[in-house]
């Protein structure tokens, strides 16, 4: 049987501790299977149907791996239980069982995932026997900062082990006008999902989900303002109102499947609205005139539109010194944006 066969029969297994490595699984599994297909992807109990034997379904699933990832965090070695003992170290640890059908498995390949500033032991010694082969696997970094040029470096991996890419439709939706390439993939999976579902709405779930991937950001979750050490606030206003842009576009949508979340969505919109003007008013000199930008938002041009940037200071480890009463109203609607979105994928 050929490499290409045997990986056109089997899946890209991700493995991971959801303490240490919750959004990225999350956020690789997506990526995956935008290029890969969804059938060819397995993120643990999310994909086991209710009803399903846990254990056998699971071990069934990572035998058939083709590519097993091990997503590693910065607390992946030293995790432990309530008791204080290391995970690893226990033998009826899923993870470290998972890696070590992984080592196993005959033909397959198991690349290390390092999330960030993660990092693997030198020492063999670190690991326990059974799974101390993954320190001369080839490992492969993927940074916050950086993840979209790192993510599509592990799908050239991936294809190198016989798994072809799906056709990339980013063409058909060259009308929808969002520079943000992660907005972009967002709006690209969900027409996706609605021609591929035959229906004028995207089912509740799958809509949800690709709605709460706006967010996985620095523009929201991932650094608030006194941590953006480039202090490039364009890049975050333009941001921020392709989201915005494309939460209104999708508003009938959560409407219609999800009526019982519809009045936390319409104070997201909301929050997302202050996000934006705050910004504006408040990072910019003169501020921001709304009328002025309108009609660039998503577009290549937005950023010509807007006024200087506001420069900080910065502190000894080159973070901005932004005043409270710039700051705190630019932060508020932020978390609490955050903080609704986290209730709609509740």
């Amino acid at each position: 049987m050929t490499e290409l066969s045997q990986a056109e029969q089997g899946i890209i297994f991700i493995n991971y501790r959801r303490i240490d490595a919750g959004w990225p699984a999350d956020h690789v599994a997506t990526e995956l299977k935008r290029a890969f297909g969804d059938d060819r992807v397995f993120l643990d109990v999310r994909n086991i149907n209710a009803g399903d034997n846990f254990t056998d379904d699971l071990e069934e699933q990572v035998r058939q791996a083709t590519v097993l990832l091990v997503l590693i965090g910065k607390h992946w070695l030293y995790a432990q239980d309530k008791y204080g003992r290391r995970r690893l170290d226990k033998e009826d640890d899923w993870v470290r069982k998972e890696i070590r059908i992984g080592l196993e498995r005959q033909p397959g390949k198991v690349i290390p995932v390092l999330i960030d500033d993660a990092e693997l032991p030198d020492d063999t010694d670190a690991l326990p026997d059974d799974i101390a082969g993954l320190l001369r696997r080839q490992r492969i970094q993927i940074r916050q900062a950086n993840s979209i040029r790192d993510i599509e470096a592990l799908r050239d991996e991936i294809e190198k082990a016989g798994f072809p890419r799906l056709p990339d439709f980013r063409e058909a939706f060259s009308d929808q006008h969002f520079s943000d390439e992660r907005v972009l993939d967002v709006v690209m999976r969900l027409r996706q999902l609605q021609q591929g579902q035959g229906a004028e709405f995207v089912g509740r779930r799958d809509l949800l989900r690709e709605l709460d991937l706006l967010f996985n950001r620095k523009t929201f979750r991932f650094e608030p303002l006194r941590r953006c050490p480039e202090q490039r606030w364009a890049d975050r206003l333009d941001s921020a109102y392709q989201t915005k842009k494309v939460l209104q576009d999708w508003e009938r949508n959560v409407r219609e499947v999800a009526d019982d979340k519809y009045e936390i969505y319409v104070d997201l919109l909301k929050e997302v609205g202050s996000y934006c003007m705050q910004m504006g008013a408040l990072l910019f000199k003169p501020p921001v005139n709304y009328n002025s930008i309108k009609d660039h938002i998503g577009k290549t041009t937005f950023k010509a539109q807007l006024p200087s940037e506001i420069p900080f200071p910065r502190s000894s480890d080159m973070q901005p010194i932004i005043p409270d009463e710039i700051n705190n109203p630019i932060e508020r609607p932020r978390k609490r944006a955050v903080t609704l979105m986290n209730r709609l994928r509740e």
